[in-house]
């Protein structure tokens, strides 16, 4: 295999990855965020943008590496997913995180709300 399939292959990988973890995620992420947002147009946006951030961070990572002219095959593949995983792995921190302060946030005013009544 030539080092331009290769790379082609490793993009074309990664991304598969990047959709995977979005369908994966999609279904609960988009409930929580119904709750979250307190509206299905609103968890929409949410949900949309976070498959987006998955893709461009599945294709960012795997047009980063660039692999020694020397390496087998299967190495410079390994290389490229591994590299395309950690970007996945740092998507999925930020916005647990992210949806992590919206939920407790929620929580609070969800508990204020009904000692106020």
């Amino acid at each position: 295999m030539s080092q331009t399939q290769l790379f082609i292959t490793g993009i074309a990988l990664s991304l598969a990855l990047g959709i995977a973890v979005s369908v994966y995620l999609r279904r609960p992420l988009h409930r929580l965020l119904v709750e979250i947002c307190g509206t299905e147009e609103r968890a929409a946006f949410w949900t949309q943008l976070t498959t987006l951030s998955y893709l461009l961070m599945a294709a960012a990572t795997g047009l980063s590496y660039r692999p020694d002219n020397f390496l087998p095959d299967y190495y410079y593949l390994s290389g490229h997913l591994g590299r395309t995983l950690v970007g996945l792995l740092v998507t999925t921190a930020f916005v647990s995180l992210t949806m992590s302060g919206f939920i407790r946030r929620q929580e609070r005013l969800t508990l204020h709300a009904a000692r106020g009544q």
